[in-house]
């Protein structure tokens, strides 16, 4: 019955609220991303993302905060 945000929109900002948090913003220190979609994310709702490293990896998940539903499954950014 509503718009449903674009789900590389969410990708985005998840992988942007990562690389802020663990890389202090410097892209370049990251080789690559990848993700699972794992469920809708309406426009103006909230994301929520926990990460945790993994040696060169860091792997996190992000939720949508109003309804604890996930968003991301088994991303990982790989760091240079």
């Amino acid at each position: 019955d509503r718009p449903i945000l674009h789900r590389l929109c969410s990708f985005g900002a998840a992988c942007k609220a990562a690389v802020d948090h663990a890389c202090e913003g410097k892209v370049e220190r990251v080789r690559s991303y990848q993700a699972r979609f794992a469920g809708v994310v309406f426009p103006g709702e909230t994301l929520r993302t926990a990460l945790w490293r993994d040696g060169d990896r860091l792997n996190f998940e992000t939720t949508v905060a109003e309804r604890s539903a996930p968003a991301l499954s088994g991303a990982e950014l790989v760091l240079a």
